[in-house]
């Protein structure tokens, strides 16, 4: 947003001897207009999100009731939603090692706990 505030600073300037440019400015408010609108939004968005916050208990809680409804997806279905939580799997065949990079580091987080407390 600054930078689209400084670029209209500089079209203003030059706004006094060109009609091309005072139409610039006017296109450079709008949109500076616009993100602000967005990030309005964005900013109350983020705010109604916060009361839905599950902490490691509550997710394991929901993660064990999941069971049932993952058996009723297909194939497909349990692909994209493994996707949407896996950055990759890489496989070292010298140390017969895989290793799971998840996209979130919270998701990771509680992978290891789940693992953990079944190693115990």
């Amino acid at each position: 947003m600054a930078s689209l505030e400084n670029e209209l600073g500089t079209a203003t300037r030059a706004a006094s001897r060109d009609q091309p440019i005072t139409n610039g400015m006017t296109n450079l408010q709008e949109r500076i207009d616009d993100a602000g609108r967005r990030l309005t939004e964005i900013s109350r968005e983020l705010g109604s999100l916060e009361g839905y916050a599950v902490d490691d208990d509550g997710f394991r809680a929901e993660l064990a009731r999941f069971g049932p409804v993952w058996e009723s997806l297909n194939s497909r279905e349990q692909a994209r939603i493994i996707r949407t939580l896996i950055e990759r799997v890489e496989y070292d065949g010298k140390t017969n090692k895989v290793t799971v990079s998840f996209r979130s580091a919270k998701i990771r987080e509680i992978c290891r706990g789940v693992a953990k407390k079944r190693h115990d």
